[in-house]
């Protein structure tokens, strides 16, 4: 299991941020990603894996000015 957004998610091997983000409903927005407290940067949500028992949290961003 893991810890989204203080959600539980069944883990499974290979699950990258981006797939986790989708199947919760998140991908496509503009967020702030961390995976055990380190971030996540959105261009590595494909390759990065995401280990059993992560915690991620899942920040929007905020633009303006």
């Amino acid at each position: 299991m893991i810890s989204l957004k203080g959600e539980q998610i069944k883990w499974r091997e290979g699950l990258s941020v981006r797939t986790a983000l989708e199947e919760t409903g998140l991908y496509g927005r503009l967020v702030y990603v961390a995976v055990n407290g380190k971030r996540v940067r959105m261009r590595d949500w494909d390759s990065y894996r995401i280990p059993d028992g992560a915690e991620i949290d899942v920040f929007p961003m905020v633009l303006g000015g």
